[in-house]
């Protein structure tokens, strides 16, 4: 772990005046050098710097901490004290904070693919034993990037999940940084729950998760039953939340990582399906161009493509759709889901999908 990294080896300073070193400058995996990729740590360092100024700004959150410390593990459980349920009654916006570091010179000891990270909510767990979290909801979902030193951070929104911890009081979350497998390398965590009001006049009550995802197949359609569900007679919006990521790579199709396939929620019947979908798939710089989202340049993999709902170095997008005008509050409605592959049956790969009525 202390050897460098091969050459050439590249630098540059980023807007906290700190040397980084900034990784590969190839394209593809076993393509050649290429400078203009150097071009695309401009905008990760205005994205980690503008993140940085938004949250010193931000006079009125309330920061719960998670986790500030090296760890080694993959995989662990934090209780977390929330403000009681007459602060959180005033709480409309949840976010986590996500900050990652790996101190080691040489990038491949970092140890990271392009694997699932996600933070869930345990909501049921022995209290007295921080390893139980027999059953949880996922909050935030992000891609690990491939061997790469340095720091990256993002700060994702929870927003639809408030109405899951609005008693306060302690939490317990279970933080994964990619599979327990995984071989375990040294790391510096740092995460919290940023809790504020920002005016919205509306705020989450209740969260129901309707549909999984699973295996890309042909029987993936027909495990996905319709979902029932009643909204509170007085409530003032409906929303339909689904975090979805394609992994997998078949043979002939690259389905479910590098394929468009797409996803269809229907309301009660309605004529407006709700969709998901993937145009922008291998796109070559599309991923490399989101670094002033926060996608990691210079990662020693093949980080610069478009996937399928994600990228190698960025958090997953929480698609929210808002379904009012489409259900009856008070009531019983349905809602059902598919997904296909170029319109016909799902072809392979595995889905890795939540989705919930909020």
């Amino acid at each position: 772990g202390m050897a460098y990294a091969p050459y050439p080896e590249s630098f540059a300073i980023g807007r906290d005046q700190t040397w980084d070193p900034t990784g590969s400058l190839s394209e593809y995996v076993g393509g050649p050098d290429n400078l203009k990729m150097m071009a695309f740590n401009s905008a990760f360092f205005n994205h980690r710097a503008e993140l940085k100024a938004r949250l010193a700004a931000e006079t009125d959150t309330t920061v719960v901490p998670m986790i500030d410390e090296m760890v080694t593990a993959r995989v662990f459980n934090r209780d977390v004290t929330f403000p009681e349920a007459s602060a959180m009654a005033d709480m409309d916006t949840m976010e986590i904070d996500v900050e990652v570091t790996c101190p080691l010179r040489n990038p491949f000891a970092c140890s990271e693919w392009d694997r699932i990270a996600r933070i869930s909510l345990c909501t049921e767990y022995d209290a007295g034993d921080i390893e139980t979290c027999t059953a949880s909801t996922e909050v935030v979902r992000w891609i690990t990037p491939y061997w790469r030193r340095g720091r990256r951070h993002w700060v994702m929104d929870a927003s639809p999940f408030l109405g899951l911890v609005q008693e306060g009081g302690t939490q317990r979350f279970r933080i994964e940084m990619g599979p327990g497998w995984e071989r375990g390398t040294e790391r510096l965590a740092t995460m919290s729950v940023r809790l504020s009001n920002k005016n919205k006049g509306l705020k989450s009550r209740s969260v129901e998760r309707a549909f999984g995802g699973g295996g890309f197949n042909a029987d993936y359609n027909a495990n996905k039953e319709p979902f029932t569900f009643t909204p509170p007679a007085d409530a003032k919006r409906v929303e339909l939340v689904t975090i979805i990521s394609g992994h997998g790579q078949t043979d002939g199709d690259m389905c479910a990582e590098w394929c468009n396939h797409e996803h269809y929620f229907t309301v009660n019947d309605s004529a407006d399906r709700h969709e998901v979908t993937y145009t922008d798939i291998q796109n070559p710089l599309g991923c490399a161009a989101r670094a002033d989202e926060g996608v990691v340049p210079g990662q020693w993999g093949n980080w610069s493509q478009s996937r399928a709902g994600w990228c190698p170095g960025l958090p997953v997008e929480t698609v929210r759709f808002d379904i009012t005008n489409q259900v009856t509050l008070g009531s019983e409605n349905t809602v059902t889901y598919e997904a296909s592959f170029n319109g016909g049956e799902p072809r392979g790969g595995d889905i890795a999908k939540n989705t919930y009525i909020v």
